[in-house]
């Protein structure tokens, strides 16, 4: 009887000794996360704490590394995912092939930093500073970036299906090739930017400034565009079949050879443009605005569409 209470008070014991012994480590300073689901390795952080440039391969998952000083450091297919690197300094890291899938880089500098096939896929960069940085073919799927600084950066390539890049500035970007289906393109900023060959299939471009932008063969089908400045941008053989344009700027836009079939462009402003070669079959007109310098396709009668002359 005395050996069968034992082994019951043992049974017993052992949970309650590894809670002990697992509460003392913790709060001993050795927590790495707070996240059990990522392990990051302890001396990899601690270097990463110190300040050490070298961390290529480091495993950081899950680390916290709030405010870090990052800048210059070689992370080439560090795995930083589920780290929380909100305000961390970055600039001209090179983050080359690094995972960093659902981290929070909140307000963090990354401004010259090497993304290149980095992943951020369902990453928080929300008023991050990533000018002139380079995410070429970078998986930005479903990544937040409202208020991020992009000005001048390198996304040839990238994935940015289902992002939400709303009030983003991307100015003068280099977004060709760029998949942004289903992606939140409200209030930003891409004056002067190349999306040569871009696919923005049913993108919600509200209040998006597209002012000299190089839209050259993108594909902007279905895409719906509610006070979206185009003005002198270049949609030459850009596909903008059924396209929302009601009321749209696009004055001295270049629109030769673009597919304008079944698009909406009611009270829009073509004022100065140019659809040469542009198929607008089915395209509603209705009141849109042109003057002498608007070209049409040989044939097409624009009175008669009810485009209005001044």
């Amino acid at each position: 009887m005395t050996d069968i209470k034992f082994k019951i008070q043992q049974i017993i014991s052992f949970p309650l000794v590894v809670g002990i012994v697992a509460t003392s480590v913790f709060s001993g300073g050795l927590l790495l996360n707070a996240n059990p689901s990522y392990a990051a390795n302890r001396a990899d952080v601690q270097k990463a704490l110190a300040g050490n440039k070298n961390l290529s391969g480091a495993d950081l998952s899950g680390a916290d590394l709030t405010g870090a000083n990052l800048s210059g450091a070689d992370l080439t297919g560090a795995n930083l995912s589920g780290a929380d690197l909100t305000r961390a300094n970055l600039g001209e890291a090179n983050l080359g092939e690094a995972n960093l899938g659902r981290v929070n880089l909140t307000g963090a500098n990354l401004s010259g930093a090497n993304l290149t096939g980095a992943n951020l896929g369902v990453a928080s960069l929300d008023e991050a500073n990533l000018g002139g940085a380079n995410l070429s073919k970078a998986n930005l799927g479903n990544a937040v970036l409202g208020e991020a600084n992009l000005t001048g950066a390198n996304l040839g390539g990238a994935y940015l299906n289902e992002a939400n890049l709303g009030g983003a500035n991307l100015s003068k970007a280099n977004l060709v090739g760029v998949s942004l289906t289903g992606a939140n393109l409200t209030g930003t900023n891409l004056t002067g930017a190349n999306l040569t060959g871009t696919n923005l299939t049913e993108v919600y471009l509200n209040k998006t400034n597209l002012t000299g932008a190089n839209l050259t063969k993108a594909n902007l089908t279905g895409t719906l565009l509610s006070a979206t400045l185009l003005p002198e941008a270049n949609l030459s053989g850009a596909n903008l079949s059924k396209a929302n344009l009601v009321g749209e700027n696009l004055t001295g836009a270049n629109l030769t050879g673009a597919n304008l079939t079944g698009a909406n462009l009611t009270g829009a402003s073509l004022t100065g443009a140019n659809l040469t070669g542009a198929n607008l079959t089915g395209a509603i007109f209705k009141n849109a605005i042109a003057d002498s310098s608007t070209i049409f396709p040989k044939g097409f009668d624009a009175k008669a569409q009810g485009i209005i002359f001044k």
